[in-house]
C-alpha cells in the first residue's frame, strides 16, 4: 500500500482492506475540527472490524473465470445467484452476483 496514491482511487479498481486504511491514515486528520474526518475516520474503522470474507476462485465454477471483471470479487457460493441454463452450455449460469438480505 505505500506505493498506492488517491488517483489509483480514481481508476476505480476495488481497494483491500490494508489499502483503505493506508488512504485514511495518509490523508491524516485535518486542521478544521469541522471537518468530516471523525465519520471518515470512524467509517474506515468499521470497514476495518468486518470480518474478512475471501472466496477464491476455485470456488466458482470451471470456466467462468473469464466472467469476472475483477479476479478479487468473487461471489459468494452460499448466496450466488443462479441463471437458467442455456442450451449445453453450463457456465451460462453463471454470473458474478449474490442475493442480499434486506432490513427495513
Amino acid at each position: 500500500p505505500g506505493s498506492l496514491t488517491l488517483n489509483d482511487c480514481q481508476k476505480r479498481r476495488p481497494l483491500s482492506k490494508s489499502e483503505l486504511s493506508y488512504l485514511v491514515a495518509m490523508l491524516g486528520e485535518p486542521a478544521d475540527p469541522n471537518s468530516d474526518y471523525h465519520e471518515n475516520h470512524e467509517l474506515g474503522m468499521e470497514f476495518d472490524s468486518i470480518p474478512n470474507n475471501s472466496i477464491t476462485i476455485n470456488k466458482t465454477p470451471v470456466g467462468t473465470e473469464s466472467k469476472n471483471r475483477y479476479l478479487n470479487v468473487l461471489p459468494n457460493p452460499h448466496s450466488r445467484v443462479l441463471l437458467p441454463e442455456m442450451g449445453i452450455d453450463p457456465t451460462s449460469t453463471y454470473v458474478n452476483a449474490n442475493y442480499i438480505r434486506v432490513t427495513s
